[in-house]
Order: C-alpha cells, then sequence, then structure tokens
C-alpha cells in the first residue's frame, strides 16, 4: 500500500510542475468563435455509389465555436458548400459537415504558433444530378499554422485529412478567423 502511496504523489508531482511550466498554468478557460473559408477535395470513391468517378473541389463557409484551456481547445464546427458545378451534371455536388474536435496549440513565438487537431467528422455529399445523399462520418486530421492578428484575434491556416470507411480521404485547406480566446501575453503591437 506504501509503495502505491507513493507512486501516485510522485505523479501527481510530476503532473503539477508540468503543468506550471507549460503555458498551462498562465492561461485560464477562455471562448473564442470564428469564421472560416475552405477548399474541399474529395477522392473519387466519394461518388463510386452512383456510378461517377471524380468530383472537382468545393468552397465551403465553416462557423467555429470553442473553449480553449491552456493551448487545448474543444472546438466545433460546422460549414456549408457552394454547388460544384462542372460539364456533368451527375457529379455536380455540395458539401455540409459538422465536426467536433481536439485541438493544441503550441506557444506562440513572436506572434506565430502551431496547432494540431484530431476529431470526429460527419459530411453530406448532395448530388444535383441525383436524389441521392451519401452520408458518412470519419476521423479528422489537422495541422496548422497561426498567427495573432490583435490583442484578441488570430488567423490560422490549416491543412486536414478526412479519413473513413465509407469514402476514400478527402483533402481541406481552411483559413480561419477567430476573436476571442486566451488574451497576448507577449510583446506590444
Amino acid at each position: 500500500m506504501n509503495h502505491k502511496r507513493n507512486i501516485l504523489m510522485l505523479t501527481v508531482c510530476f503532473l503539477l510542475t508540468a503543468t506550471s511550466m507549460a503555458h498551462a498554468g498562465r492561461q485560464g478557460v477562455s471562448f473564442f468563435y470564428g469564421l472560416g473559408l475552405s477548399a474541399m477535395a474529395p477522392q473519387d470513391d466519394a461518388v463510386s455509389s452512383i456510378g461517377v468517378t471524380e468530383l472537382d473541389p468545393s468552397a465551403n463557409a465553416e462557423l467555429i465555436l470553442a473553449f480553449e484551456e491552456d493551448g487545448w481547445a474543444f472546438e466545433y464546427s460546422g460549414s456549408r458548400g457552394l454547388e460544384s458545378a462542372t460539364d456533368n451534371a451527375a457529379i455536380d455536388y455540395s458539401a455540409s459537415s459538422t465536426q467536433l474536435s481536439l485541438a493544441y496549440r503550441t506557444l506562440e513565438t513572436g506572434t506565430m504558433y502551431y496547432k494540431y487537431r484530431v476529431g470526429q467528422m460527419d459530411i453530406d455529399f448532395n448530388y444535383t444530378g441525383t436524389t441521392e445523399t451519401l452520408t458518412t462520418s470519419g476521423t479528422v486530421f489537422g495541422l496548422g499554422m497561426g498567427w495573432r492578428r490583435g490583442l484578441d484575434e488570430r488567423m490560422e491556416v490549416e491543412y486536414s485529412l478526412y479519413s473513413s470507411s465509407d469514402i476514400d480521404t478527402t483533402h481541406m485547406l481552411t483559413l480561419r478567423y477567430i476573436w476571442g480566446g486566451s488574451p497576448y501575453e507577449g510583446d506590444a503591437f
């Protein structure tokens, strides 16, 4: 019993020390929101069920809501896409999605930081040429960079990869503008 208690005490001391040394111990819980524009490029299998072998990229608008503490954030976002039109009406589609993610933002060096994200995403592909809608659910992985634009404003560029057992991978490139969140602690602008 004494051995277990010592291990528990060492573990708690290690976690407290790690938290106080990270930028975690200096920021409280904060809320942020933002808008984004993204380009989505689905792979071929997204439409193989209706006999089509290719999709054009689509443009999507995104709304982001999140809670953040010490660089960690729970992000919820929803996006709605414009219809992607081509010469073949069978492959005209619009995509809408929702996602819930866990993200980590690194310490800011100057006014720049890096961001890593993993989460659950649902995408609906609505085809114009047919009455079919393909609904798929899978995992999204993101890697991005961000820049501080003001005391409580940030801009992020992120590449995301969506993976699902229903369809091949979908690639996304997103530009986000975010308001709120943890206040800037660095040099004056």
